[in-house]
Protein backbone atom coordinates (compact mmCIF):
# COMPACT_ATOMS: atom_id res chain seq x y z
CA UNK A 1 0.00 0.00 0.00
CA UNK A 2 1.18 3.47 -0.78
CA UNK A 3 0.32 6.08 1.83
CA UNK A 4 1.10 9.75 1.48
CA UNK A 5 -0.01 13.27 2.23
CA UNK A 6 -1.03 15.32 -0.82
CA UNK A 7 0.46 18.80 -1.02
CA UNK A 8 2.14 21.29 -3.35
CA UNK A 9 5.92 21.34 -3.83
CA UNK A 10 7.90 23.49 -1.41
CA UNK A 11 10.85 25.11 -3.22
CA UNK A 12 12.34 27.10 -0.34
CA UNK A 13 10.82 28.21 2.99
CA UNK A 14 7.82 30.42 2.21
CA UNK A 15 7.78 29.59 -1.52
CA UNK A 16 5.59 26.84 -3.04
CA UNK A 17 5.01 25.64 -6.59
CA UNK A 18 1.31 24.85 -7.14
CA UNK A 19 -0.30 22.78 -9.89
CA UNK A 20 -3.83 23.05 -11.27
CA UNK A 21 -5.74 21.61 -14.20
CA UNK A 22 -4.78 24.44 -16.53
CA UNK A 23 -2.01 26.50 -14.93
CA UNK A 24 1.16 26.43 -12.87
CA UNK A 25 1.55 28.95 -10.10
CA UNK A 26 4.14 30.30 -7.72
CA UNK A 27 3.12 31.16 -4.18
CA UNK A 28 5.22 33.30 -1.82
CA UNK A 29 4.54 34.38 1.74
CA UNK A 30 4.33 33.55 5.40
CA UNK A 31 1.46 32.22 7.55
CA UNK A 32 -1.32 34.79 7.38
CA UNK A 33 -0.13 36.61 4.25
CA UNK A 34 0.57 35.20 0.80
CA UNK A 35 0.85 36.39 -2.80
CA UNK A 36 0.32 33.92 -5.67
CA UNK A 37 0.77 34.33 -9.42
CA UNK A 38 -0.01 31.78 -12.12
CA UNK A 39 0.97 31.19 -15.73
CA UNK A 40 -2.30 32.77 -16.93
CA UNK A 41 -1.38 36.14 -15.42
CA UNK A 42 -3.68 36.04 -12.38
CA UNK A 43 -2.46 37.47 -9.08
CA UNK A 44 -4.02 36.43 -5.77
CA UNK A 45 -3.34 38.24 -2.50
CA UNK A 46 -4.54 36.53 0.68
CA UNK A 47 -4.45 37.66 4.29
CA UNK A 48 -5.92 36.05 7.35
CA UNK A 49 -5.50 34.59 10.81
CA UNK A 50 -3.42 31.39 10.78
CA UNK A 51 -5.11 28.34 12.26
CA UNK A 52 -8.64 29.72 12.00
CA UNK A 53 -9.36 29.06 8.33
CA UNK A 54 -10.50 32.70 7.92
CA UNK A 55 -8.89 34.38 4.91
CA UNK A 56 -9.66 37.28 2.59
CA UNK A 57 -8.54 36.69 -1.00
CA UNK A 58 -8.35 39.39 -3.69
CA UNK A 59 -7.71 38.77 -7.37
CA UNK A 60 -6.00 41.00 -9.93
CA UNK A 61 -4.25 40.44 -13.27
CA UNK A 62 -1.09 41.42 -15.11
CA UNK A 63 -2.77 40.78 -18.47
CA UNK A 64 -4.39 43.30 -20.80
CA UNK A 65 -7.49 45.42 -20.18
CA UNK A 66 -10.91 43.97 -19.51
CA UNK A 67 -11.95 44.60 -23.14
CA UNK A 68 -9.00 42.63 -24.50
CA UNK A 69 -9.69 39.79 -22.11
CA UNK A 70 -13.37 39.59 -23.00
CA UNK A 71 -12.51 37.73 -26.18
CA UNK A 72 -11.73 34.59 -24.21
CA UNK A 73 -14.25 31.79 -24.42
CA UNK A 74 -16.72 31.21 -21.61
CA UNK A 75 -14.88 28.01 -20.78
CA UNK A 76 -11.66 29.91 -20.19
CA UNK A 77 -13.49 32.49 -18.05
CA UNK A 78 -14.73 29.75 -15.75
CA UNK A 79 -11.35 27.96 -15.57
CA UNK A 80 -9.99 30.01 -12.67
CA UNK A 81 -6.61 29.43 -11.06
CA UNK A 82 -6.83 26.81 -8.37
CA UNK A 83 -4.87 27.04 -5.14
CA UNK A 84 -4.48 23.51 -3.76
CA UNK A 85 -5.69 23.48 -0.16
CA UNK A 86 -3.03 23.06 2.47
CA UNK A 87 -3.06 19.71 4.23
CA UNK A 88 -5.09 20.25 7.39
CA UNK A 89 -3.34 20.44 10.71
CA UNK A 90 -4.43 21.12 14.28
CA UNK A 91 -5.58 24.69 14.80
CA UNK A 92 -4.43 26.98 17.57
CA UNK A 93 -7.23 25.70 19.81
CA UNK A 94 -6.94 21.98 18.97
CA UNK A 95 -7.11 19.59 21.93
CA UNK A 96 -4.41 17.16 23.00
CA UNK A 97 -6.18 14.21 21.39
CA UNK A 98 -6.13 15.73 17.91
CA UNK A 99 -2.54 16.91 18.29
CA UNK A 100 -1.38 13.44 19.37
CA UNK A 101 -3.26 11.83 16.46
CA UNK A 102 -1.79 14.30 13.97
CA UNK A 103 1.74 13.75 15.31
CA UNK A 104 1.29 10.00 14.92
CA UNK A 105 0.17 10.34 11.29
CA UNK A 106 3.03 12.66 10.43
CA UNK A 107 5.63 10.40 12.02
CA UNK A 108 4.42 7.10 10.57
CA UNK A 109 2.20 7.69 7.53
CA UNK A 110 3.86 10.50 5.62
CA UNK A 111 5.83 9.62 2.49
CA UNK A 112 5.58 7.35 -0.52
CA UNK A 113 6.79 4.15 1.15
CA UNK A 114 5.64 3.67 4.72
CA UNK A 115 7.80 1.17 6.64
CA UNK A 116 5.91 -1.54 8.49
CA UNK A 117 7.10 -2.44 11.97
CA UNK A 118 5.71 -3.16 15.42
CA UNK A 119 6.26 0.43 16.53
CA UNK A 120 3.41 1.74 14.34
CA UNK A 121 0.99 -0.88 15.63
CA UNK A 122 2.03 -0.46 19.25
CA UNK A 123 1.71 3.34 19.08
CA UNK A 124 -1.69 3.11 17.38
CA UNK A 125 -2.95 0.72 20.07
CA UNK A 126 -1.52 2.97 22.80
CA UNK A 127 -3.42 5.94 21.34
CA UNK A 128 -6.63 3.87 21.18
CA UNK A 129 -6.28 3.05 24.87
CA UNK A 130 -5.45 6.61 25.90
CA UNK A 131 -8.18 8.39 23.93
CA UNK A 132 -11.46 6.46 24.06
CA UNK A 133 -13.22 8.77 21.56
CA UNK A 134 -10.84 7.71 18.79
CA UNK A 135 -10.32 4.11 19.95
CA UNK A 136 -11.53 2.47 16.74
CA UNK A 137 -10.05 5.19 14.53
CA UNK A 138 -6.61 4.33 15.93
CA UNK A 139 -7.28 0.59 15.79
CA UNK A 140 -8.13 0.98 12.09
CA UNK A 141 -4.64 2.41 11.52
CA UNK A 142 -3.12 -0.45 13.53
CA UNK A 143 -4.94 -2.93 11.29
CA UNK A 144 -3.85 -1.03 8.18
CA UNK A 145 -0.21 -1.48 9.22
CA UNK A 146 -0.71 -5.02 10.48
CA UNK A 147 -2.36 -6.17 7.25
CA UNK A 148 0.97 -5.70 5.49
CA UNK A 149 2.74 -7.98 7.95
CA UNK A 150 0.43 -9.80 10.35
CA UNK A 151 3.39 -11.29 12.20
CA UNK A 152 3.74 -7.88 13.83
CA UNK A 153 0.10 -7.98 14.93
CA UNK A 154 -1.01 -11.38 16.31
CA UNK A 155 -4.46 -9.98 17.21
CA UNK A 156 -5.04 -8.58 13.70
CA UNK A 157 -8.10 -10.73 12.96
CA UNK A 158 -9.79 -9.87 16.25
CA UNK A 159 -8.99 -6.15 16.09
CA UNK A 160 -10.06 -5.88 12.45
CA UNK A 161 -13.38 -7.48 13.40
CA UNK A 162 -13.85 -4.91 16.18
CA UNK A 163 -13.14 -2.05 13.79
CA UNK A 164 -15.52 -3.41 11.17
CA UNK A 165 -18.30 -3.84 13.73
CA UNK A 166 -17.72 -0.23 14.83
CA UNK A 167 -16.83 1.22 11.41
CA UNK A 168 -19.26 4.14 11.69
CA UNK A 169 -17.49 5.19 14.86
CA UNK A 170 -14.01 4.45 13.46
CA UNK A 171 -14.44 6.53 10.31
CA UNK A 172 -16.90 9.07 11.67
CA UNK A 173 -14.75 10.75 14.30
CA UNK A 174 -13.57 14.32 13.82
CA UNK A 175 -9.98 13.15 13.37
CA UNK A 176 -10.89 10.49 10.79
CA UNK A 177 -13.01 12.89 8.72
CA UNK A 178 -10.30 15.55 8.82
CA UNK A 179 -7.15 13.51 8.21
CA UNK A 180 -8.06 10.17 6.59
CA UNK A 181 -8.80 11.78 3.17
CA UNK A 182 -5.05 12.55 3.08
CA UNK A 183 -4.06 8.89 3.32
CA UNK A 184 -3.93 7.46 -0.20
CA UNK A 185 -3.72 3.70 -0.38
CA UNK A 186 -3.60 0.90 -2.92
CA UNK A 187 -5.02 -2.54 -2.16
CA UNK A 188 -4.48 -5.41 -4.57
CA UNK A 189 -7.86 -7.09 -5.02
CA UNK A 190 -6.36 -9.72 -7.33
CA UNK A 191 -3.24 -9.58 -9.57
CA UNK A 192 -3.65 -6.63 -11.93
CA UNK A 193 -6.63 -5.11 -10.09
CA UNK A 194 -6.10 -2.44 -7.44
CA UNK A 195 -8.34 -0.46 -5.11
CA UNK A 196 -6.91 3.08 -5.14
CA UNK A 197 -8.60 5.47 -2.73
CA UNK A 198 -8.20 7.36 0.51
CA UNK A 199 -8.56 5.44 3.77
CA UNK A 200 -12.28 4.92 4.34
CA UNK A 201 -14.80 2.37 5.60
CA UNK A 202 -14.99 0.91 2.07
CA UNK A 203 -11.21 0.60 1.87
CA UNK A 204 -11.16 -1.06 5.28
CA UNK A 205 -13.85 -3.48 4.09
CA UNK A 206 -11.55 -4.74 1.34
CA UNK A 207 -8.70 -5.06 3.85
CA UNK A 208 -10.86 -6.96 6.34
CA UNK A 209 -12.16 -9.30 3.63
CA UNK A 210 -8.55 -10.09 2.68
CA UNK A 211 -7.67 -10.73 6.34
CA UNK A 212 -10.62 -13.12 6.66
CA UNK A 213 -9.65 -14.95 3.47
CA UNK A 214 -6.09 -15.39 4.74
CA UNK A 215 -7.57 -16.83 7.94
CA UNK A 216 -9.56 -19.36 5.88
CA UNK A 217 -12.94 -17.78 6.61
CA UNK A 218 -14.20 -17.16 3.09
CA UNK A 219 -17.84 -17.18 4.21
CA UNK A 220 -17.33 -14.15 6.46
CA UNK A 221 -15.19 -12.46 3.81
CA UNK A 222 -18.03 -12.88 1.34
CA UNK A 223 -20.50 -11.32 3.80
CA UNK A 224 -18.22 -8.30 4.29
CA UNK A 225 -17.93 -7.74 0.55
CA UNK A 226 -21.71 -7.95 0.18
CA UNK A 227 -22.01 -5.03 2.61
CA UNK A 228 -19.84 -2.79 0.40
CA UNK A 229 -21.25 -0.67 -2.40
CA UNK A 230 -21.78 -2.83 -5.46
CA UNK A 231 -19.13 -1.97 -8.05
CA UNK A 232 -16.58 -3.68 -10.28
CA UNK A 233 -13.99 -4.04 -7.51
CA UNK A 234 -16.37 -5.67 -5.06
CA UNK A 235 -17.58 -7.92 -7.90
CA UNK A 236 -13.99 -9.03 -8.63
CA UNK A 237 -13.45 -9.77 -4.94
CA UNK A 238 -16.66 -11.80 -4.69
CA UNK A 239 -15.94 -13.85 -7.83
CA UNK A 240 -12.35 -14.39 -6.68
CA UNK A 241 -13.69 -15.99 -3.49
CA UNK A 242 -16.25 -18.07 -5.42
CA UNK A 243 -13.47 -19.39 -7.65
CA UNK A 244 -11.21 -20.19 -4.69
CA UNK A 245 -14.11 -22.06 -3.06
CA UNK A 246 -14.65 -24.02 -6.31
CA UNK A 247 -18.17 -22.64 -6.66
CA UNK A 248 -17.87 -22.65 -10.44
CA UNK A 249 -21.57 -22.31 -11.22
CA UNK A 250 -21.75 -19.30 -8.90
CA UNK A 251 -18.87 -17.76 -10.85
CA UNK A 252 -20.79 -18.21 -14.10
CA UNK A 253 -23.93 -16.70 -12.58
CA UNK A 254 -21.97 -13.71 -11.24
CA UNK A 255 -20.29 -13.02 -14.60
CA UNK A 256 -23.29 -13.51 -16.88
CA UNK A 257 -23.94 -10.87 -19.60
CA UNK A 258 -20.49 -9.37 -19.00
CA UNK A 259 -18.98 -6.80 -21.38
CA UNK A 260 -15.21 -6.45 -21.68
CA UNK A 261 -14.35 -2.81 -21.03
CA UNK A 262 -11.44 -2.44 -18.60
CA UNK A 263 -9.07 -4.27 -16.23
CA UNK A 264 -11.81 -5.21 -13.78
CA UNK A 265 -14.14 -6.70 -16.41
CA UNK A 266 -11.11 -8.30 -18.06
CA UNK A 267 -10.31 -10.08 -14.81
CA UNK A 268 -13.94 -11.19 -14.50
CA UNK A 269 -13.69 -12.64 -18.04
CA UNK A 270 -10.59 -14.61 -16.98
CA UNK A 271 -12.33 -15.95 -13.87
CA UNK A 272 -15.33 -16.92 -15.97
CA UNK A 273 -13.00 -18.77 -18.33
CA UNK A 274 -11.42 -20.62 -15.41
CA UNK A 275 -14.86 -21.72 -14.17
CA UNK A 276 -15.94 -22.84 -17.66
CA UNK A 277 -12.77 -24.88 -18.06
CA UNK A 278 -13.17 -26.50 -14.63
CA UNK A 279 -16.67 -27.56 -15.69
CA UNK A 280 -15.31 -29.05 -18.92
CA UNK A 281 -16.29 -26.26 -21.35
CA UNK A 282 -12.78 -25.69 -22.65
CA UNK A 283 -13.72 -24.13 -26.02
CA UNK A 284 -15.89 -21.49 -24.32
CA UNK A 285 -13.11 -20.81 -21.83
CA UNK A 286 -10.54 -20.32 -24.60
CA UNK A 287 -12.89 -17.95 -26.43
CA UNK A 288 -13.23 -15.79 -23.31
CA UNK A 289 -9.45 -15.70 -22.84
CA UNK A 290 -8.97 -14.81 -26.50
CA UNK A 291 -11.11 -11.69 -26.07
CA UNK A 292 -9.04 -10.52 -23.09
CA UNK A 293 -5.70 -11.01 -24.85
CA UNK A 294 -7.00 -9.24 -27.97
CA UNK A 295 -7.79 -6.09 -25.98
CA UNK A 296 -4.34 -4.51 -25.98
CA UNK A 297 -5.35 -1.56 -23.81
CA UNK A 298 -5.55 -3.75 -20.71
CA UNK A 299 -2.79 -3.73 -18.10
CA UNK A 300 0.14 -6.12 -18.58
CA UNK A 301 -0.69 -8.03 -15.39
CA UNK A 302 -4.19 -8.76 -16.67
CA UNK A 303 -2.78 -10.03 -19.99
CA UNK A 304 -0.31 -12.22 -18.12
CA UNK A 305 -3.08 -13.59 -15.93
CA UNK A 306 -4.99 -14.43 -19.12
CA UNK A 307 -1.97 -16.28 -20.54
CA UNK A 308 -1.56 -18.14 -17.24
CA UNK A 309 -5.18 -19.25 -17.32
CA UNK A 310 -4.94 -20.29 -20.98
CA UNK A 311 -1.97 -22.45 -19.99
CA UNK A 312 -4.18 -24.02 -17.29
CA UNK A 313 -6.87 -24.78 -19.86
CA UNK A 314 -4.41 -26.39 -22.27
CA UNK A 315 -2.94 -28.43 -19.45
CA UNK A 316 -6.39 -29.72 -18.47
CA UNK A 317 -6.79 -30.78 -22.11
CA UNK A 318 -3.48 -32.62 -21.95
CA UNK A 319 -1.78 -30.16 -24.34
CA UNK A 320 1.41 -29.59 -22.37
CA UNK A 321 3.32 -28.17 -25.33
CA UNK A 322 0.77 -25.42 -25.89
CA UNK A 323 0.58 -24.72 -22.16
CA UNK A 324 4.36 -24.30 -22.15
CA UNK A 325 4.20 -21.76 -25.01
CA UNK A 326 1.67 -19.62 -23.09
CA UNK A 327 3.90 -19.55 -20.02
CA UNK A 328 6.96 -18.69 -22.11
CA UNK A 329 5.08 -15.66 -23.50
CA UNK A 330 4.82 -14.32 -19.95
CA UNK A 331 8.53 -14.59 -19.13
CA UNK A 332 9.48 -13.37 -22.61
CA UNK A 333 8.03 -9.96 -21.73
CA UNK A 334 9.08 -10.00 -18.09
CA UNK A 335 10.94 -12.66 -16.13
CA UNK A 336 9.95 -11.34 -12.69
CA UNK A 337 7.46 -14.16 -12.08
CA UNK A 338 9.27 -17.01 -10.26
CA UNK A 339 6.09 -19.14 -10.11
CA UNK A 340 5.93 -19.09 -13.91
CA UNK A 341 9.55 -20.21 -14.21
CA UNK A 342 8.93 -23.02 -11.71
CA UNK A 343 5.94 -24.21 -13.69
CA UNK A 344 7.86 -24.08 -16.98
CA UNK A 345 10.62 -26.20 -15.41
CA UNK A 346 8.04 -28.74 -14.18
CA UNK A 347 6.36 -28.99 -17.60
CA UNK A 348 9.71 -29.45 -19.36
CA UNK A 349 10.61 -32.19 -16.90
CA UNK A 350 7.37 -34.01 -17.75
CA UNK A 351 8.29 -33.94 -21.46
Amino acid sequence: MSLRFRRSISLIPGVRLNFSKSAIGLSVGVPGARVSINSKGDIYTSAGIPGTGLYNVERSSIRGSKSSRSRRTSEEENDDFYLPPKPPKPSLFANRRERAFYRFLREHFEGENVPVDKVIIERAIALSEKYSKIKYTCLALACLAGARNDENFPDLLKSAGEVWSNRKNAFGTYEARKYFPLLNMKIQITPGIWFDESFSASAFGFIYAEILQDAGDSVSAFKVLEMLDANQLSAVSVVDIELAEKKFQDVLDSTEDLELEDEATGMLFIMRAAALSELGFHDGALEAIKKVIAKRSLDEEVHNRALWERANIYQRQGKRGQALKELEKIVLADSKYPEVMERITALRAED
